[in-house]
């Protein structure tokens, strides 16, 4: 599961959020939500590997399906923090990242705009140009992190604090661009802040978990890209000196 594309993970298990992170967000959500630093923090290196030896054994009972209802990521009175590392882990580890290569000047260069409808659009849009694998597990993990945000009066987490812990692991070039995302790293925490703040905007519907054979369109596709009309409305507003466009997918 570690390091599989997650286009390839979804369509093993048949779902539209790999099991894995609907797992770990459960624990974190039951056993941690109000805890201070919760993503913040570091799990111990014994707990980690705890996790995941949990994480592999399942995979190996259900032979690679992780269909099985009852299963959990981790014991109740395992160290909160040690889940919420796998998980950062597990994004960190993924070929292309949850938010793409393919898609990441687009975020870089939206988090600039200043009109928060016009970025909520613009968001939703390069959003629906993603893999749909990617597409609905960034909303989830959005509407997840919002969530852990709602409670920072006692986890300590707000959005910026959220984004400058979760943005390396889920918006980045290959690991041979570092030197891009050092630069692009204030546009980058803005976006994942952003999108995190507005993330009952940004998407309006829940995530469904798709069966197998029930979703017409795989999850390795997604709505044809819209990355020179968005570059040509970008322009667009330029050249008028302000930028004035929507995104929104009809």
């Amino acid at each position: 599961m570690f390091g599989r594309p997650l286009v390839e993970q979804t369509e093993i298990e048949g779902c539209s959020v790999p099991w894995v992170v609907r797992a770990a967000v459960e624990f974190i959500e039951t056993q941690g939500l109000t805890m201070e630093g919760v993503y913040r923090r570091s799990g111990s290196t014994m707990d980690i590997r705890e996790v995941q030896a949990q994480v592999a054994r399942i995979g190996v009972a259900t032979n690679g399906l992780f269909d099985d209802k009852c299963a959990v990521v981790a014991d109740p009175d395992m160290d909160v923090p040690s889940v919420t590392s796998v998980l950062k882990q597990y994004f960190r580890d993924l070929p292309d990242p949850l938010m793409t290569m393919s898609t990441y000047q687009m975020w870089v260069d939206a988090a600039n705009i200043s009109d928060v409808s016009e970025r909520i659009s613009v968001y939703r849009t390069i959003s629906s140009t993603m893999p749909l694998a990617h597409a609905h597990t960034l909303q989830f993990m959005m509407q997840h992190l919002k969530r852990v945000a709602n409670n920072q009066g006692e986890n300590k987490m707000t959005t910026n604090n959220l984004a400058v812990v979760f943005a390396p692991n889920i918006l980045h070039m290959s690991r041979s661009n570092v030197l891009q995302d050092m630069a692009n790293m204030s546009e980058i925490n803005k976006t994942v802040s952003f999108l995190v703040q507005h993330a009952d905007s940004v998407w309006t519907d829940g995530v469904q978990e798709m069966a197998s054979g029930v979703e017409s369109m795989s999850l390795s596709q997604s709505m044809p890209s819209p990355t020179s009309q968005f570059y040509g409305f970008m322009q667009h507003g330029r050249d008028n000196g302000k930028t004035s466009f929507d995104m929104s997918f009809k």
